[in-house]
């Protein structure tokens, strides 16, 4: 009796090597997890850069057909139809389906203003873009944040979960803020996660950043079409310079900064200049 309970006494518990084994196992599924979402992060990027080429083609293939620029067009209507014959009426009215409202003509996608929102309209009757969108920013009180993206309703979503783009025309020279440098961007897609007005909020980490630079441009936050914009969720005032940042560049006229690779959190979206 008492050999039969020492024996089922000692088989009860784990071995040394069982041990090891399920330690092993259960290293393995981390590592794997972890490889897995590495593959998908890397995935949502290629694919962001691909929707930044298309969308650079469609906006001249646009142009090149209407002789005009999408949500700036001043005869869209001549081609797709009036949502409303009233302009004024029209700027602000939804659309349910191929109509559409003309833009003023300057060669300029004015910021906040409804030809933002025109412009992603324009290049998707003209089967241009995938999707379908309204037209019209949600207004609340002019500009300041009120003149609203709501990505996949009125403005395309990107791969990364919360992100997206915007276009519009913006010169910033002699301006510039603690997140944006002080140039000339012309006609520029916005690319971030969705902050209200503009879809312009981190995105990237800084490693991130330079590798679809370097893949697409030039790889250096200032130059070239892919520029750098270092927005820490919203704080953007204290961007330049601080450890945080998402370029080693100390101001808004700094163009001599690199990425800051060395940071892994993620201040960094993109202002893509469009030529136009």
């Amino acid at each position: 009796m008492k050999n039969k309970q020492h024996s089922s006494h000692t088989n009860s518990g784990f071995s040394l090597i069982e041990l090891a084994i399920v330690l092993v196992i259960l290293g393995l599924l981390a590592g794997g997890v972890l490889v897995g979402r590495d593959l998908i992060r890397a995935a949502e990027i290629r694919s962001i850069t691909s929707d930044i080429d298309n969308y650079k083609s469609a906006v001249y293939v646009f142009q090149l057909k209407y002789n005009c620029l999408a949500g700036d067009c001043p005869n869209a209507t001549n081609y797709f139809g009036a949502e409303d014959p009233n302009p004024t009426i029209c700027e602000t009215t939804a659309s349910n389906g191929t109509l559409t409202c003309n833009g003023n003509g300057n060669r300029r996608v004015e910021d906040c203003s409804y030809e933002m929102f025109r412009f992603w309209q324009h290049l998707a009757i003209a089967g241009l873009i995938e999707g379908k969108y309204t037209g019209v920013g949600d207004v609340v009180a002019g500009c300041g944040g009120s003149l609203v993206h709501i990505l996949g309703v009125n403005a395309p979503k990107a791969a990364i979960s919360g992100s997206g783009f915007a276009f519009s025309y913006l010169d910033w020279v002699g301006g510039g803020d603690g997140a944006t440098y002080a140039i000339n961007y012309g006609n520029l897609f916005w690319l971030g996660k969705e902050t209200g007005h503009r879809p312009q909020a981190n995105l990237f980490t800084p490693r991130e950043a330079f590798a679809v630079d370097q893949k697409i441009d030039d790889g250096k936050p200032a130059s070239g079409f892919v520029i750098m914009r270092s927005d820490l969720g919203g704080a953007v005032d204290s961007s330049w310079g601080t450890a945080n940042s998402c370029t080693t560049s100390t101001s808004a006229t700094d163009f001599n900064g690199v990425y800051n690779i060395s940071v892994t959190s993620t201040p960094c979206a993109f202002m893509i200049k469009s030529g136009l």
